[in-house]
């Protein structure tokens, strides 16, 4: 079995980082498969639309950004680095400098901490005004159980959306988006 640079980079951090942080933090209670946060993701004329659900039992919080399609293998690298840190139950700093990485040099951060009730889903919409016809979209939902004091975190998802970039002739909103957000939140 091979093993890129980046890969075995991700098991030093994740191994120096659980002796350096063991105990400290929030807790993490499991890492859920994609299956607990299915989505569904289109582009027509420029316009990305990915709708996220929720299957578990507790309100949760999503990130979700969009990238250039040439950067799935960098954000799938980064996406990796913050499954090995949530594998290892790690809350930390470290987690938080992985989670900000993934979404580094993102075209769009479309939500920062979106909530999305227990069994509910919610759908964001981004109007790039650009001619692209692929996309990369970087997914982690999680669910904080303050009752007691353990998160439930979703695998971080990397996934493609395909379709229509923008036509000459359809509005352009300079790929401001109809939702925005700042990556800021996402941290605290």
């Amino acid at each position: 079995m091979r093993f890129t640079k980046m890969a075995m980079a991700g098991f030093g951090l994740v191994a120096g980082a659980a002796m350096a942080f063991s105990g400290s933090g929030e807790a993490s209670a499991a890492t859920l498969l994609p299956s607990y946060f299915p989505h569904t993701q289109s582009l027509s004329d420029g316009m990305v639309t990915v709708k996220v659900s929720n299957g578990t039992s507790k309100t949760t919080k999503c990130q979700l950004s969009v990238h250039e399609a040439s950067k799935k293998s960098q954000l799938e690298a980064r996406a990796t680095a913050v499954n090995l840190l949530l594998a290892a139950g790690i809350e930390s700093s470290v987690l938080a400098d992985a989670r900000q990485d993934a979404a580094a040099g993102a075209l769009k951060v479309v939500w920062t901490n979106k909530s999305i009730s227990k069994d509910g889903s919610a759908t964001a919409t981004w109007k790039s005004g650009r001619t692209d016809t692929s996309y990369t979209i970087y997914q982690e939902c999680t669910s904080p159980d303050p009752l007691l004091g353990l998160t439930v975190n979703g695998v971080a998802q990397v996934y493609t959306v395909t379709g229509t970039g923008k036509s000459p002739d359809s509005p352009d909103d300079s790929g401001n988006g109809s939702l925005g957000g700042l990556f800021g939140g996402l941290l605290g």
